[in-house]
């Protein structure tokens, strides 16, 4: 007797394939992705260097993360062919989106990929997109601050120390990674998811009300 074949499921790209996405809660509970080195490398990544991360996935994880992540981001145009899979090269249109929102405003682009989870996760994603958004006043105000003070000479110079000061706070984890219990990831994800968006709120408040000091008389 001849045995049915199984149907074989092909990934799309608009599948749950980046950490992030599993990181919000369904009917009540709490599922993590497998790979929690990853998704902690992401959380910390696009929060604190969005732009190097961005880099880093497209020249190391182009397949697995970033291809997943600019189709959903960026979405093909309707007029896209429908026999075209989406884990081909992005066309010229997701790349120009792209690429403005990654020189301008990168954490947008985060607040793009979790509107497309706004249906399943509303919570997390809407505490994620409006985290989003007070990064990226951080990150005006920052680049504004040096404009106006006529700073922008020194911009390699922060933004290196920025990135060094970055690795040096990450590293620790890093390197006793395997000796890490897991409610001490479990922790960490959900700081970074949860906790963090406070802490960036008093800080676009601080940084608001030092400016507005500053532009009085």
């Amino acid at each position: 007797m001849a045995m049915k074949p199984k149907d074989v499921r092909v990934p799309r790209a608009t599948d749950t394939q980046l950490p992030l996405a599993d990181l919000c809660p369904r009917g009540g509970a709490y599922r993590l992705e497998l790979n929690l080195g990853k998704t902690v490398f992401l959380l910390m990544g696009l929060r604190s260097c969005p732009r190097l991360t961005l880099l880093y996935l497209f020249l190391f994880d182009y397949q697995h993360t970033f291809l997943p992540f600019i189709h959903t981001a960026c979405p093909a145009t309707q007029d896209r062919p429908a026999n075209t899979p989406l884990q081909d090269w992005p066309g010229w249109r997701q790349w120009a989106e792209f690429l403005l929102m990654y020189f301008l405003l990168p954490h947008q682009l985060l607040a793009a990929f979790a509107w497309h989870w706004m249906s399943a996760h509303y919570w997390t994603a809407g505490i994620v997109i409006v985290h989003a958004a007070l990064l990226s006043v951080l990150d005006v105000s920052f680049y504004w601050t040096l404009w106006t003070r006529g700073e922008m000479r020194t911009l390699p110079k922060r933004l290196w120390l920025h990135v060094l000061s970055v690795m040096l706070s990450s590293s620790p984890l890093v390197l006793l990674w395997p000796l890490v219990p897991l409610f001490i990831i479990n922790i960490e994800i959900y700081t970074q998811l949860y906790i963090y968006p406070f802490i960036t709120a008093a800080l676009v408040k601080n940084t608001l009300q030092r400016t507005d000091a500053q532009q009085r008389p």
